[in-house]
């Protein structure tokens, strides 16, 4: 998993690990859609609105906290970056789980909680 998958020791009972970014893109109609981009393994991007649908396109524009930078910013609006997995309970039974990480620092350290992803608070120490 690359760099749009946060760290922590959730990753040990976890499956089917997926960062997405959501949002509404305007098409050429000029509506409002529905989009959405898999970042899970992405290393560079550089995204952009194509018609309503988000594009990765070569090259890498940078991003700030897990929401890429790119063209698609000018014509997009209400963004989330969700990271979504398959958690194990503490019964072992499997659960779905997601977290917005949009804002999320890179320093942040993701664990779980009886099958649901939470951040775990840095130490003052």
């Amino acid at each position: 998993m690359r760099d749009f998958v946060p760290a922590g020791n959730y990753k040990l009972q976890a499956r089917d690990v997926r960062t997405t970014l959501f949002c509404k893109a305007l098409n050429r109609k000029g509506d409002w859609i529905p989009a959405s981009i898999d970042l899970t393994h992405l290393e560079e991007t550089n995204i952009a609105n194509e018609d309503g649908h988000l594009v990765n396109l070569d090259g890498d524009v940078g991003r700030e906290g897990y929401l890429p930078k790119g063209d698609y910013l000018l014509t997009s609006k209400d963004h989330h970056v969700i990271l979504s997995a398959l958690c194990q309970r503490m019964d072992q039974r499997w659960q779905w789980s997601t977290l917005e990480i949009t804002d999320l620092g890179y320093t942040a350290f993701l664990a779980l909680d009886d099958g649901v992803l939470t951040i775990v608070p840095h130490s003052t120490n």
